[in-house]
């Protein structure tokens, strides 16, 4: 049976393990950067540890201390602002939006940005295959029945805007309850972003519907508890999906953003699992 280069146990079929080199490490010996993919040795490389995820030293500090997306220069937590789940700085935070992506860019322009313009959207035929998909999951790995028939509208940014009620939003997706009528309500998202960030986004929107569906309204329009919940689900669902920039955003939003009312609710969740166990902190969700 193979040994590990490090520390000589024996190892199987054990899961983690890596191979560099010819030369084959257990998953206590061998770490992952869960941001950069970097493989860190014990003993050889230095590692760091957040939440249970392993990082390099540089991917940790960037956690900590982000880049603002615009500009590219570092951030201090007195000078950052969150949006669509991207740090920025004083300045570029300020610059106009794009009206498809609603990212800050340079030009005074009702025209798409070039990011936004490099990436091919979620269609609508491909909203549905990953709707279908987050419904099936969510309810293998949480237990949670999440609502099958709440329809999806892909909106420009600028026009998610008309959907918030008057508060200025910085996310990408938004759930609207509708009362007296034949649906829940409706979610609406904005398509101009990487497959990952839809998933996320949408499990997110999801979670609200069914907040809405199964919660007492007080308890529904509790900004902590509702927020706090959606975030640890699509947080959790990330790290099942692999989808290690979006777990690291929202590690970085734990840091910079810990006042914020929707943040400090989500903490206090990953405080009660440690307590409760995540299969306990579902099962407080179901008893609200």
């Amino acid at each position: 049976m193979e040994k590990c280069g490090c520390c000589s146990t024996e190892i199987g079929g054990e899961p983690g393990k890596v191979k560099i080199g010819g030369i084959t490490y257990c998953g206590d010996c061998a770490k992952v950067c869960r941001k950069c993919g970097r493989v860190m040795i014990s003993g050889v490389h230095q590692s760091e540890k957040m939440r249970n995820l392993d990082y390099c030293p540089e991917c940790y500090a960037s956690l900590l201390h982000p880049v603002c997306a615009g500009c590219g220069k570092l951030l201090t937590a007195k000078r950052v602002f969150t949006h669509l789940r991207s740090f920025y700085c004083p300045e570029c935070i300020t610059a106009p939006l794009c009206p498809s992506c609603g990212r800050p860019h340079s030009a005074d322009t009702d025209k798409r940005c070039p990011k936004c313009g490099d990436i091919h959207g979620i269609t609508p035929k491909k909203a549905m295959a990953v709707y279908q998909r987050v419904v099936s999951n969510i309810l293998y790995h949480f237990n949670l029945l999440l609502p099958g028939d709440v329809p999806i509208h892909l909106v420009r940014f600028s026009e998610l805007q008309n959907y918030a009620g008057g508060m200025n939003l910085r996310t990408a997706g938004l759930f609207v309850p509708v009362k007296n009528a034949n649906i829940l309500g409706n979610i609406y998202i904005v398509p101009y972003y990487p497959e990952e960030y839809f998933v996320t986004v949408l499990t997110h929107e999801l979670t609200h519907a069914w907040q809405y569906l199964h919660w007492k309204r007080k308890d529904y329009e509790n900004i902590e508890l509702r927020e706090g919940m959606a975030i640890y689900i699509e947080y959790e669902y990330a790290k099942i999906c692999h989808y290690y920039a979006e777990v690291s955003a929202i590690d970085t939003m734990l840091e910079v953003n810990r006042g914020l009312p929707h943040i400090a609710g989500f903490r206090r969740l990953l405080e009660l699992a440690k307590t409760r166990k995540p299969e306990g902190l579902l099962t407080f969700f179901q008893s609200i």
